[in-house]
């Protein structure tokens, strides 16, 4: 027998791995999603200096005032970079058990 080939148990616990991997990564887009929204309301946001006459700093929604709130758009950007690092962490791990289950999958077809 292949030592390639992994057992059904070792399978469905990678597709958990995946479904893991999937959940986090869709967190993040979502983070990620409402981050840029920040930053552009930010950057449409007249300050003081381009002649608007109320000087307070826009409301940060909700989440982002638990998590961090950031003084300026400059942290805001920060912030942002960080989520999308995040992002692509999460995406290679799926690539990876992918490329796992893909392999055990021809594996299994090869014995057949």
């Amino acid at each position: 027998m292949n030592s390639r080939v992994r057992s059904k148990k070792q399978i469905l616990e990678i597709m958990d791995n995946a479904a893991f991997w999937e959940k986090k990564l869709h967190q993040a887009e979502l983070e990620l999603a409402s981050k840029d929204e920040k930053i552009l309301s930010l950057q449409e946001t007249p300050t003081k200096l381009e002649g608007a006459t109320d000087t307070s700093k826009p409301d940060v929604d909700s989440e982002l005032a638990t998590q961090e709130a950031p003084d300026d758009l400059a942290d805001l950007v920060l912030l942002c970079d960080h989520h999308e690092q995040k992002l692509e962490k999460y995406k290679r791990k799926l690539r990876a058990f992918d490329i796992a289950v893909s392999s055990d999958e021809e594996d299994e077809d090869d014995l057949l």
